[in-house]
């Protein structure tokens, strides 16, 4: 089965985005013309702060649970 591009194809990413968004209207600010080094950065960027801000979140919970656990 191959993918058929069409015109529709445009409007159901935006759909699909815009729901995962909450109604947030994001169709101004995409662009389907990027070359592969800026998807590929932009792909790293969101890695890099996945990761910090899950590192930013264990911080607080690890100073939680060690208040909690202290035998002075």
């Amino acid at each position: 089965m191959r993918f058929r591009y069409d015109d529709r194809t445009p409007r159901r990413r935006h759909l699909i985005f815009n729901s995962i968004m909450h109604g947030v209207d994001a169709t101004p600010i995409m662009r389907w013309d990027m070359p592969w080094w800026e998807t590929a950065v932009g792909v790293l960027e969101i890695f890099i702060l996945g990761w910090l801000f899950g590192a930013v979140i264990a911080v607080f919970y690890n100073l939680g649970a060690g208040m909690g656990s202290r035998q002075d």
